[in-house]
């Protein structure tokens, strides 16, 4: 039988952390056991399970031999055990001494205390003002509740892994994320208010579902932090993160014009001034400008000059700017696709009445 008073080896910062808490929970879960015992012959196991936490050699081996007096002692047998919170639940309920919640709900002080963890971050780190940022402090509370919140995004990413259908790839996504909208509202409030940012893992990927899941305007919110500060992306990535960022957004546009779909062309063009400054691939360019063709081009079918909100320059102005965008695809990538929609626009172009002259 093992010595409960054998010397235990050292524990990293994170296992200090989570035995502190354990620790607790043992020690109330014990108390529970031990009057149940004396007094009541069904004790019920609800009441410890609902904090049970992840349990050192020493504890498991003292529950075991506490087990064993009590089948002894003619005690009904322990009700299964629930299966254990994960590393998110652990965490909430070791800061604020709650009970754990269902996964992915947040009470307005553990939001408030996910924006705490990005200023803390920022603060451990110390970078310079508005420039690349600095790799994260590796120890440190701060350290360890980053890894838990690491911890539960690596959990997630598996379940969204094991399915087959996309479909349900992305759906399980925008289920997940609101777990993490704090977090992600607590860096860039950071940033804003200070111009510092460290690298960031959970952030970047927590980026790349956004666009998975179509959000444009966080996904570009979020995308103009990564750019700003550099942060890089997971090393599976081989394309640069401008070239994804432009890419994912190219590639949706492109597939809804496939089939007369309107794509938000701020959308496009905010892409286009977040990457203008960085070395893209002329391909991949070429699909953004593509895209931005496309969307005129259907904004000038269904023009109605009668429109309270007709766009200013009428249809010769929409009917330009789509010209002006295929011929941009067609310089940066000639096998872009644009051939055909660069001479019915020339076309069109030509049949139209003269524009007036500007008055004088």
């Amino acid at each position: 039988m093992p010595d409960d008073n054998a010397p235990e080896i050292p524990m990293t910062p994170a296992q200090r952390h989570r035995a502190m808490h354990a620790e607790k929970t043992a020690a109330a879960a014990s108390a529970v056991a031990t009057a149940a015992v004396k007094t009541d012959p069904q004790p019920s196991a609800p009441v410890a399970a609902q904090t049970q936490l992840p349990m050192t050699p020493a504890q498991r081996h003292r529950a075991m031999h506490a087990a064993q007096q009590a089948e002894a002692a003619g005690a009904a047998p322990q009700a299964p055990a629930v299966k254990p919170p994960t590393p998110a639940q652990i965490h909430l309920q070791a800061l604020g001494d709650t009970p754990v919640i269902p996964e992915h709900r947040f009470s307005p002080a553990q939001r408030h205390r996910a924006r705490v963890l990005a200023a803390q971050a920022v603060a451990s780190a110390n970078p310079a003002a508005g420039v690349v940022a600095p790799d994260r402090a590796d120890t440190g509370q701060t350290a360890t509740e980053y890894e838990l919140l690491r911890a539960q995004l690596g959990q997630d990413m598996t379940e969204i892994s094991a399915l087959r259908s996309v479909e349900a790839k992305i759906e399980l996504k925008r289920k997940k994320l609101p777990a993490y909208d704090a977090y992600i509202d607590g860096v860039l409030e950071t940033a804003a208010s200070t111009d510092k940012a460290v690298q960031d893992e959970v952030f970047v990927q927590l980026m790349i579902w956004q666009f998975d899941i179509a959000d444009w305007s966080m996904a570009l919110a979020m995308a103009g932090h990564v750019l700003k500060f550099g942060l890089t992306l997971p090393e599976r990535f081989s394309r640069t993160t401008p070239t994804l960022i432009l890419e994912e957004v190219a590639d949706a546009a492109l597939h809804a014009g496939k089939f007369d779909g309107a794509f938000p062309v701020d959308v496009l063009q905010q892409v286009e001034a977040l990457t203008q400054d960085y070395d893209v691939n002329d391909i991949v360019r070429a699909k953004l400008y593509k895209a931005l063709g496309q969307q005129f081009t259907l904004q000038a079918n269904a023009f109605d000059p009668s429109a309270t909100d007709a766009p200013a320059g009428g249809l010769r102005g929409l009917l330009a700017a789509a010209f002006g965008y295929f011929k941009r695809a067609f310089e940066l990538h000639d096998k872009a696709g644009v051939v055909k929609p660069i001479e019915d626009l020339t076309r069109r172009l030509t049949q139209l009445p003269a524009p007036e002259p500007a008055a004088s």
